[in-house]
């Protein structure tokens, strides 16, 4: 048998075996094949199924609205969200202020200023409601006027402030440590150009003009336009809130019988109405000290005060610093003499402000944009006079010496760290020749062993 003839007698049986085992395999690879082909026949049908057609374009349009509409919607509850989180405590206290408003009108109109032909009854029932009008007016003179808002795209990069007023916040704000100055800046938080006397508040989003603060029950900041209407709130309602004690002590030890628990109501009320208004005391008499010392804006005051408390720490450390060296610094008798520009005399607490006048009366003309007068009583009117970006009524006198203070203070704490540095060095010398007389004393030592 050839060579050939053997291998092929050799690999039938292999040849044989692989052929009978592809035959035995058949179903199963067909089976295969014909879910492989079935799967991709049904993805196919799928994909074709969810493409809009080729000859109608609405289809796309179509979910392409869906999609911009279900975004739009996600972007409104988000906004949604973050308008709560920011002005919740907003919507509670005014929620919780017009709440007292109508149940205590409700309680007081039922109990308190209940007259059965009191002279004396009638009389305060009739003030109270006119006093409550009144108040509720100015309340929401406050909402409806706002503190006045920067104007938005109009840029301020030189100063609209007179020259005395600028010098004054531009060198207080050098040495601040938020620094801050006397031209328009930009501000990022709400995208306009905002002047000196201007501050971003973070609950309206907004840059407000003279802001004092944010007023929670009111959901607005308090500044240059409807600061009167809040002295003028507050004035009315520790009225409202003086006459309703009054009423209520009456009633119990003026008016008809009543049973036991009455007479405890009526006792609670008067206490109730006695503590709020020395609360709304405390903030109004806050709001004139502050008016009085020269200060329509507290946030202004903050940064003010900021260095004053630098200058009496500084004060301080220069008298600790003459009582180390044994000498009296010549410098400290200048800063001491500006000092005492910006304080009170008697009074180290109270500084006196870059809008000081002569008088709380004048003060308040200020604030009301008007001279006293019956117009005051008015709730709804807003406050302020002129460009609250270009004040005419300042005290050029404090504003000097704001500037010479700021000036001192830079000067005296360039020479402060002089002097520390200097003993910092002289303790490194003082402690290099120590070291240096210990090393010698070891090596005698070491000789001489």
């Amino acid at each position: 048998m050839g060579a050939p003839h053997r291998v092929a007698h050799l690999c039938m049986p292999h040849l044989s075996l692989s052929f009978s085992s592809l035959l035995m395999l058949r179903p199963y690879l067909c089976r295969h094949d014909d879910a492989c082909h079935r799967g991709e026949a049904h993805r196919h049908k799928t994909l074709v199924n969810s493409c809009p057609p080729a000859d109608n374009p609405d289809a796309a349009s179509t979910s392409e609205k869906t999609a911009r509409g279900y975004r739009g919607r996600c972007m409104f509850a988000r906004g949604v969200i973050q308008f709560v989180h920011r002005r919740g405590q907003d919507i509670a206290s005014m929620g919780l202020l017009i709440l007292c408003y109508a149940i205590g009108y409700v309680y007081v109109t039922r109990e308190i200023l209940e007259s059965e032909g009191a002279a004396l009854s009638s009389v305060l029932s009739k003030a109270c409601h006119v006093i409550f009008v009144l108040c509720l007016a100015s309340w929401a003179g406050i909402t409806y006027h706002g503190p006045g808002r920067e104007r938005g795209q109009e840029e301020m990069q030189c100063s609209d402030l007179p020259p005395p007023l600028a010098d004054a916040i531009a060198a207080v704000g050098a040495v601040s440590k938020r620094p801050f100055t006397s031209v328009g800046v930009w501000c990022s938080e709400c995208g306009c150009w905002k002047s000196a006397l201007a501050h971003h508040c973070s609950v309206c989003q907004r840059c407000s003009l003279w802001m004092d603060h944010h007023c929670f029950f009111t959901g607005q900041c308090i500044g240059f336009r409807n600061l009167r209407c809040a002295i003028v709130w507050l004035s009315y309602l520790l009225l409202l809130l003086v006459l309703l004690s009054v009423a209520a002590l009456y009633r119990v030890f003026a008016g008809p019988p009543m049973d036991k628990w009455a007479y405890m109501r009526l006792s609670v009320s008067a206490v109730l109405a006695a503590g709020a208004s020395k609360a709304v005391w405390v903030n109004l008499s806050d709001y004139l000290k502050q008016l009085s010392t020269g200060w329509p804006s507290f946030v202004m005051l903050t940064k003010f005060r900021g260095v004053q408390q630098r200058a009496s720490t500084l004060g301080k450390d220069m008298e600790k610093l003459s009582a180390r060296i044994h000498e009296h610094p010549p410098a400290l008798k200048p800063l001491a003499e500006a000092y005492a520009g910006i304080t009170w005399k008697g009074d180290r607490h109270n500084i006196r402000g870059l809008f000081l006048a002569a008088g709380i009366i004048e003060a308040l003309a200020q604030v009301f944009g008007e001279p006293c007068s019956w117009r005051w009583l008015l709730p709804l009117l807003p406050g302020g006079s002129g460009d609250p970006r270009r004040p005419v009524s300042f005290n050029a006198e404090v504003c000097s010496s704001w500037r010479s203070l700021a000036a001192i203070v830079h000067e005296h704490e360039a020479a402060l760290e002089r002097e520390e540095e200097q003993e910092v060095k002289k303790a490194c010398e003082q402690s290099a020749k120590v070291s240096s007389f210990l090393a010698t004393i070891g090596k005698i030592d070491a000789h001489t062993q």
